[in-house]
């Protein structure tokens, strides 16, 4: 008996019981990766919550976008075969409830086309060749790989970040769709803001599990008096990768401020950006600060061209980043003043060693999430002694570990993002535009500060993905109105 020949009764039945299973699944699974004697009230809440969700939600694929969405901030995950000696940007394979709603979500699809007999239609639009020509590029570089299984680690979650892509442009098929992914990317950006609000008050570090301990200053330095700067990282656990998230959520917040729009929205989302100014303040990531500085000007610039901002908009922003700053002067006076230790020289050394490997390895590279395995092999005289890490550079590690393929296809598809972003910019949709133009000041702020951090974590890849995403979806949703509109137009 097909799904169509069953009675209602019997299909709501067949629904409820897999969606119970795969909650109890999920919520199974949460438990047992993140250990449940430590954290007993949250898994609890969890394991009782998510089959209630899957029976009482109508639309299940929503669900499961939330938490992938939000599970970038929350990042709940654990990395199975995990080795703490190895120099790699993935040194486990990583399992997270993004990994586990993906697969939900996978196993949703293949319910419809094998039970429900619907057609199998994906949307994969012709520029997603630039994104499994990079997936392409980081399985070439096994023939060079000197540990491959490493390499598997990094490789899955390319697959994962490619499957988000994919169900979320299939999953966006209208403007409300995108509205609402935009709307939990700001209760993200809510989360982490509260986060590193919180860690800076206390002098403590802790993620959304419970797990915490205290953070030592990252150093005193003397401006007149002492200054003990504590840099607060979120949920990222790293200054450096929160700064990052927030550098390309507030330029996602400051698009949306500039859009004309009832008194409660424009204050929920100028508290958002007043705040997180002032969490990226916090961060003391001068990296951070320089690309959302550029990131903003980029969108001001942007907006000026299309004749979109006002002067109020303009003095409203000078005034929020005034007073942030005036606020917290003598910390930034203090983080831009002090000897950082080194730490921008010892990138150098970093970068020699990183174009030996693409001297020695220049087409498929040495093997992705290989660069710190093989860096023993390329240590010399003039390096030796230096401080030996990843390279913090993404365009010079992507070329070391993948080669001339991997970069060309990874910089193909900025320069299409890039693109797309424009296009949409010039749409008739307001929303769409005013978004799409704080989506490209984000891949503005994202690519620059590629050049100074090797951006391995998840919260700043994932986030990355999720706007490559929306990207691609708001310029479907634009070219569908737009075909939608001169169909009717040329009704009689």
């Amino acid at each position: 008996m097909t799904y169509k020949m069953m009675q209602p009764i019997e299909q709501n039945l067949l629904k409820n019981s897999i969606f119970i299973l795969l909650g109890m699944s999920l919520g199974y699974v949460v438990l047992l990766i993140s250990g449940m004697p430590q954290r007993p009230i949250l898994f609890a809440f969890l394991i009782l919550s998510l089959p209630l969700g899957f029976i009482w939600i109508q639309d299940k694929k929503k669900f499961f976008l939330t938490f992938i969405v939000l599970d970038m901030v929350l990042l709940i995950d654990t990395h199975m075969f995990h080795d703490p000696d190895l120099m790699a940007r993935t040194s486990g394979l990583q399992i997270s409830l993004t990994t586990l709603s993906v697969l939900a979500l996978c196993i949703l699809w293949l319910f419809d086309i094998f039970v429900k007999k619907s057609k199998f239609d994906i949307y994969l639009p012709k520029h997603s060749i630039f994104i499994f020509g990079y997936l392409l590029s980081y399985c070439l570089s096994l023939v060079n790989s000197k540990d491959i299984i490493t390499s598997f680690f990094e490789i899955a979650i390319l697959l994962q970040n490619i499957l988000i892509y994919i169900c979320i442009i299939n999953y966006a098929k209208e403007k409300s769709d995108i509205i609402y992914i935009i709307k939990i990317l700001l209760l993200g950006l809510a989360i982490e803001i509260a986060f590193i609000s919180i860690q800076y008050a206390t002098g403590t570090q802790f993620d959304v599990l419970g797990s915490s301990e205290e953070v030592s200053a990252s150093g005193d330095v003397q401006t007149g008096d002492e200054i003990d700067l504590h840099r607060p990282s979120g949920t990222a656990k790293s200054p450096n990768q929160a700064a990052v998230y927030l550098s390309m959520m507030l330029l996602v917040v400051a698009s949306l401020l500039l859009q004309h729009g009832n008194r409660a929205k424009k204050m929920v989302l100028g508290g958002l950006f007043s705040t997180g100014t002032i969490a990226l303040i916090l961060t003391f990531s001068r990296g951070g600060w320089i690309a959302f500085a550029m990131g903003l000007t980029s969108l001001f610039l942007v907006s000026l061209q299309r004749r979109w901002i006002r002067t109020k908009h303009v003095v409203l922003t000078a005034i929020i980043l005034a007073l942030a700053v005036g606020v917290f002067a003598g910390p930034i006076v203090a983080r831009l003043s002090q000897d950082d230790g080194g730490a921008a020289y010892a990138r150098i050394p970093l970068m020699k060693i990183a174009l030996r490997m693409i001297h020695e390895h220049p087409i498929f590279g040495v093997g992705i999430n290989n660069f710190g395995i093989v860096l023993p092999h390329y240590i010399t005289s003039d390096v030796r002694g230096e401080w030996l890490a990843l390279t913090h550079n993404k365009y010079l590690l992507t070329f070391a570990e993948t080669g001339v393929v991997g970069l060309t296809f990874f910089l193909l598809l900025l320069a299409q993002l890039f693109f797309l972003c424009i296009r949409c910019i010039q749409s008739r949709d307001t929303f769409l535009a005013y978004l799409a133009a704080g989506l490209f000041a984000a891949l503005v702020t994202f690519s620059l500060h590629m050049m100074v951090d090797k951006l391995t974590q998840r919260i700043t890849i994932q986030c990355f993905w999720i706007i490559v995403s929306i990207v691609v979806a708001s310029d479907r949703v634009i070219r569908l109105s737009a075909q939608r509109a001169e169909r009717s137009e040329a009704i009689p």
